[in-house]
């Protein structure tokens, strides 16, 4: 038995997402799907299953939908651009002209994006994201005594982990997040498990992605990025929002915000109305063909080894 799925694979900054397009929103098993496909070595890799459903919802044009690698479904800046940039060319290619602007679909309600620039070799996106979340029922996270009092303003909160106090201040820009500022650098195997205890930390139920950041000047920021359910990546959207949020309301950020990321950089404004806003490039990498394989290790898997001879480098 096989099955034929058109996927395509966009970045932002290294930020690696697998693209697959649907008329429904059921339309596929998307938690296995994603656990199968992103798998590195053993699947397409990736950072997430980005799933684009033309017929999401009425009073959208299209709705998207992220899943990790672990298959747990979250919010994502950076998709939200992958995405924007696949419905413009998809509907360029099947009507000869495609509207710059969409109301989308997400995780966290609805969202404006809009194509900057339709170069293909420079082409940029604008998405509005949220207004940031400071109150732990909607960041997740546990609360104390200290914390019941936070609403609208950013509150730190210091957790010791493998014997250091470390500063934190949690926010929620489309998913959960920690955003610390540092003065230090670690090396990579602390830094590794450092973030990860962060994100398997009992104040989080649902787990939390950890941004590192160290200011530039006002306008400039550098972040390492480590993502619940994936680990490090070479950027996240969210995260720059996140970072962004924080440094906002401690003075330590101001304007249009460049974040600077291993791979690459994005940048990050606060709206009259609170809302954020992330400008990024947007790069359409390949569009594939694979083939569902039936056995009993892998069943129902996508994977690598059927990939069509139909993929092109679009880079």
């Amino acid at each position: 038995m096989s099955l034929l799925l058109k996927l395509s694979k966009y970045h932002v900054a290294g930020n690696n997402f697998i693209l697959v397009a649907a008329n429904e929103r059921n339309e596929h098993d998307w938690v296995s799907l994603s656990v199968s496909l992103c798998r590195h070595k053993y699947g397409v890799g990736s950072d997430g299953l980005l799933v684009v459903v033309w017929n999401g919802a009425e009073g959208y044009d299209f709705e998207m939908r992220m899943f990790n690698p672990d298959g747990t479904e979250d919010g994502c800046g950076n998709g939200l651009l992958c995405a924007t940039r696949f419905a413009y060319e998809s509907m360029l290619l099947k009507f000869g002209n495609s509207p710059l602007s969409f109301t989308v679909k997400t995780i966290w309600g609805a969202s404006t994006v809009r194509v900057i620039n339709s170069n293909p070799k420079d082409f940029v996106v604008e998405a509005e994201l949220v207004e940031p979340k400071w109150e732990p029922s909607e960041i997740p996270m546990k609360t104390c005594e200290t914390l019941t009092s936070m609403t609208k303003e950013p509150r730190e909160v210091v957790i010791d982990i493998l014997g250091m106090c470390l500063r934190c201040i949690p926010v929620n820009t489309g998913s959960t997040h920690v955003v610390i500022f540092s003065d230090k650098n670690f090396d990579d195997e602390v830094w590794e498990k450092v973030s990860a205890a962060i994100e398997n930390h009992t104040l989080f139920p649902q787990r939390t992605s950890v941004m590192w950041a160290w200011v530039i000047n006002q306008s400039e920021v550098r972040v390492r990025s480590y993502e619940r359910a994936v680990g490090e990546t070479l950027s996240c959207g969210t995260g720059a929002c996140a970072v962004v949020a924080a440094g906002l309301k401690l003075g330590l950020l101001k304007g249009i915000v460049k974040v600077v990321f291993k791979g690459g950089s994005v940048y990050v404004f606060m709206d009259e109305t609170g809302k954020l806003h992330i400008r990024g490039q947007v790069h359409h990498v390949f569009d594939a063909t694979l083939r569902r394989v039936m056995n009993a290790k892998h069943n129902a898997a996508f994977n690598d080894h059927h990939l069509s001879e139909a993929a092109r480098s679009n880079a």
